[in-house]
């Protein structure tokens, strides 16, 4: 019996096939987005440096909802949140709650904010502390970082005042780097402890890396054809233990 259908077609008769669907493309879309506020619910699915993102974006425009996202990102442990509430709590006068803050970045590893929970212990009486937490940040921190740590301890700005100490970090910083106020510092630490030979080679270093004052005792000494730091300070009454912090 004919039925008039072709035997190769699957399609039951008096059905029409539906076209396929247009391709979507977002350009098409005419649509403008809109701007949805994350909700608690919402911010603990989110990742935290979107949060952060979001969060400095509507600092000027809603600071409440912006301190909200920061907060949910800083409780994830986003460290950058951490400091940033950090930072304000202490520009707003909150030590205390700054000091939390600090010691939450620096249980994830940031080094700058192991140096101001160190600070904030030794400033309340917690010395031991607060020394564990500076010496963390020198171990853990860049050649900058424990430059200021070094020029902390020797002039006493913050931490009790020791040039052994200060030596000792001042060490770190200018070993294996170019940080030439640090190593010009630790020539000056150096001399004013009686160890020339320590002073001559990293007073060198400090020249050769362009250090204009390091280079200039350089050549005054070579112009004196003696190498000399006992000499130094018939030479210049700007070299000096402190010399440094005075420019």
């Amino acid at each position: 019996m004919q039925t008039g259908l072709d035997p190769s077609s699957h399609e039951k008769p008096g059905l029409v096939a539906a076209p396929p669907p247009p391709e979507y493309s977002p350009r098409e879309s005419t649509e403008k987005p809109v701007t949805k506020h994350v909700s608690p619910d919402d911010s603990e699915c989110v990742d935290p440096s979107t949060l952060y993102l979001l969060a400095t974006t509507l600092a000027h425009i809603d600071p409440v909802h912006s301190h909200f996202l920061l907060d949910r990102a800083a409780r994830i442990g986003h460290v950058p949140s951490l400091l940033r509430i950090a930072t304000q709590s202490q520009d707003a006068g909150d030590p205390e709650a700054a000091a939390h803050w600090f010691a939450a970045a620096a249980s994830r590893g940031c080094p700058f904010a192991a140096w101001q929970a160190g600070l904030h212990c030794i400033a309340t009486g917690q010395r031991q502390r607060g020394y564990i937490y500076v010496d963390e940040a020198a171990l853990r921190g860049d050649p900058e970082l424990r430059f200021t740590i070094g020029c902390a301890f020797l002039t006493g700005d913050k931490v009790d005042k020791n040039v052994h100490m200060a030596r000792q970090y001042l060490e770190m910083a200018a070993k294996g780097s170019r940080h030439l106020e640090a190593k010009y510092a630790l020539a000056c630490v150096l001399n004013g402890l009686g160890d020339v030979t320590g002073a001559e080679r990293w007073i060198k270093e400090a020249a050769e890396l362009g250090h204009p004052q390091a280079a200039q005792h350089v050549e005054h000494l070579r112009r004196q054809r003696h190498f000399s730091f006992s000499r130094m300070d018939s030479v210049s009454s700007k070299f000096s233990l402190f010399s440094f912090l005075k420019k």
